[in-house]
């Protein structure tokens, strides 16, 4: 077959429509997919994964909806540093943006969940035999499968549980750093820093080196879980609660912005989406007002809690089942008539409308 009828062919299956439209401050390319496509996933490191209508195999398409891996493999993962895990012949292997495979017959259970096999500060989950450990980006196991129950890296430190249900987190040589031994300790990666845990029912924040810096305040409760996404500190605060409002707390454990908000969403770039009397806000970190939208975009079912993708400027509006985009300026930069929709990461999400996929690239 001659290269030039490969990438004719290869045009007829990923060519979409590119339509630009104008939101005021910025100006978004939306660019169609052919209907090749069943799904495409969030994009990272550039890519996305997309997954053939054809015969349900995955590739890859790049932020221009150009197929850059075909689609030969039984499952896809996301592109972190560089690699993704796929899925080919019922075989597990790492490949890089090209599509060469870099470490192959990777060795993890099948029923092992994938989607938290990534590489992070050069170390990847696995699971074998249902016991928990780490590769490093040469396919070695640096770090021994012996944990009931790890997270992926994060800042240099995972944390992990072994099987006599000792907890702690670990370095990236698979060293002890911080030893909890309280079966029950609960705790989410490191951020800035800091981390949160849980023991005998009361939290406490720690540095890199197990002190508690932060000590539990009777009344007051950090979620570990926010948005579907770890609360932990960003921008130097952190989400917590009383009495079921939410309000934020510095990293020097000062409740700075008090807690009169009916739910909320981690700061970045010093603002942060919050919501109060039927009313979405964002407050700056002195906790100063801006309405930007009112209820009829919060989610039904989760007591007003908004449900928002904390990806730079850019909050998630639901209305009627239909989701959109809004800046933290009040701008509404995508209506809501998508039935799915990403957060935009690097200016970059993918959305889904009438059973069509979209890539949506904000131009500023």
């Amino acid at each position: 077959m001659s290269n030039k009828f490969v990438f004719f062919a290869i045009i007829a299956i990923i060519i979409g429509v590119v339509i630009s439209l104008n939101t005021g401050s910025s100006e978004i390319e939306k660019i169609e997919l052919s209907n090749e496509y069943s799904y495409i996933g969030n994009f990272s490191d550039g890519l996305a994964y997309v997954v053939s209508d054809k015969d349900n195999k995955c590739g890859y398409v790049d932020e221009n909806g150009k197929i850059v891996i075909p689609c030969i493999y039984d499952s896809a993962n996301k592109f972190s540093e560089g690699l993704a895990l796929v899925k080919y012949n019922g075989e597990f292997s790492f490949i890089d943006k090209s599509g060469e495979t870099i470490i192959s017959n990777v060795d993890i259970d099948d029923n092992f969940g994938e989607s938290i096999s990534y590489f992070s500060n050069g170390r990847a989950l696995v699971r074998r035999n249902e016991k928990y450990g780490y590769i490093d980006k040469i396919g070695e196991e640096i770090i021994p499968c012996q944990y009931l129950l790890a997270l992926p890296f994060e800042n240099n430190f995972a944390f992990v549980v072994y099987e006599n249900k000792e907890r702690a987190y670990i370095n990236t040589y698979g060293d002890e750093v911080i030893t909890f031994y309280d079966s029950e300790t609960q705790a989410v990666p490191f951020s800035e820093g800091l981390a949160v845990i849980e023991e005998n029912e009361e939290w406490n924040v720690i540095n890199e080196y197990g002190e508690s810096v932060i000590e539990y305040k009777d009344g007051y409760n950090i979620p570990h879980i926010l948005n579907y996404l770890y609360n932990d500190f960003q921008d130097g605060m952190i989400l917590i609660t009383h009495n079921e409002k939410a309000g934020y707390m510095n990293s020097q454990g000062e409740i700075v912005i008090p807690c009169i908000y009916d739910g909320g969403t981690k700061f970045e770039n010093g603002k942060a989406f919050v919501g109060k009397d039927n009313k979405i806000l964002v407050i700056d970190k002195e906790g100063n007002e801006n309405k930007i939208a009112d209820n009829k975009y919060i989610v039904e079912g989760f007591k007003d809690i908004l449900i928002v993708a904390n990806t730079k400027e850019y909050g998630m509006l639901v209305d009627n089942e239909k989701y959109g985009c809004i800046d933290k300026e009040g701008k509404k930069i995508l209506p809501c008539e998508y039935d799915e929709i990403s957060g935009f990461i690097d200016g970059v999400a993918t959305a889904k409308k009438d059973n069509k996929w979209y890539i949506l690239k904000i131009k500023d």
